[in-house]
Formats: C-alpha cells, sequence, structure tokens
C-alpha cells in the first residue's frame, strides 16, 4: 500500500490509470502466491464424496486461483475384470459446494480383459474466484459405481492440492 501512495505521489494522477485508485492497481499486481498441501493418509473411494485427509487449503487473498488436484489412484480387483471403473475428484469450498470441472472423471479403467491392477496419478484444474479472505478448499473423492471384488483407492504417496494466485480482478 504504501508504495502505491509513493507511486502515485511521485507520478500524480495520472499514474492512477483513469482515475482508479493506486491502492487499488497495486493491490491487482499482488501475483506469486502459491501453497501445496499434501494427503496424510490413503483413501478406500466408496459411491459418496469422501475427504481426501491432508489435502485442504486457506486461500488468504481475495481474488482468482488456479487450483490443482493431483490423485495417485489404484485400483484392484479380486479376479480379472472388464468393467469400466472411474474415480472422481471433487473440490469443494468452505461450504462444501462442489466446484464445476469440465473433467468429471480422474480415472476410467478400461474394459480390458484380465486388468486385475492399474495405477495412475491424474490431475485436474479449477480456476476459482474468492470473494472473501481465508476460503477453504479441499479435495474429495468417490468411485463411479460399487461393484463386487473391486477397490479404488486415492493413495497419500502423489496425492496434493496446489493453489496459486493469479490476481483480482477489480475491473
Amino acid at each position: 500500500m504504501v508504495q502505491a501512495l509513493a507511486l502515485a505521489s511521485r507520478h500524480g494522477e495520472d499514474h492512477s490509470v483513469e482515475g482508479r485508485d493506486p491502492v487499488l492497481l497495486w493491490q491487482r499486481q499482488i501475483t506469486g502466491w502459491a501453497a501445496i498441501a499434501a494427503a496424510s493418509s490413503d483413501l478406500t473411494l466408496t459411491t459418496s464424496n469422501q475427504d481426501v485427509a491432508g489435502a485442504t487449503l486457506t486461500l488468504p487473498h481475495i481474488g482468482e486461483y488456479e487450483i490443482d488436484g493431483g490423485f495417485d489412484v489404484e485400483y484392484t480387483a479380486v479376479t480379472a475384470s472388464a468393467t469400466d471403473a472411474a474415480a472422481i475428484g471433487v473440490l469443494t469450498d468452505s461450504g462444501d459446494t462442489e466446484v464445476d470441472s469440465p473433467r468429471a472423471g480422474i480415472l476410467t479403467v478400461p474394459s480390458v480383459d484380465n486388468l486385475d491392477a492399474f495405477r495412475s496419478p491424474p490431475s485436474q484444474r479449477w480456476l476459482v474466484t474468492t470473494t472473501a479472505i481465508d476460503t477453504v478448499y479441499k479435495l474429495r473423492a468417490r468411485k463411479g459405481a460399487a461393484v463386487a471384488g473391486e477397490t479404488i483407492k486415492v493413495l497419500q504417496t502423489h496425492t496434493t492440492i496446489k493453489a496459486r494466485y493469479i490476481g483480482r480482478n477489480i475491473g
């Protein structure tokens, strides 16, 4: 804030760009904030959304963020399977409202004969706009359908949530 006021006092009102408040202009430049959190335990998926323990971030600024969810997904079956199993990754905000995503499933196990194990590190990306400071976002996951003998897990090993502050849209 002090820097913005100093710039405005040195360069006059023209520095505030078409009469905009120099403090707001300076706030728009607060970029580069980033954070990461890792899952703290494995999660066996059910058909209901469940929190991925530890994969939670508190976003400190009002504005736009890019959030990446990386999921370490493991599929196993008691016998060779030929079903389309799906793991679904979800991002929710403080009120457990699901954030829209362009991709519904993070992992689909292909219908291949004799496939009894599969592991993949898929990721998803969301663009969110916060309207309050200290907004909490967390990763959640579920499986598409309950199939006897099949287990889908989100493993702790490589599961993370990352957020990068893009800026404040003060239009």
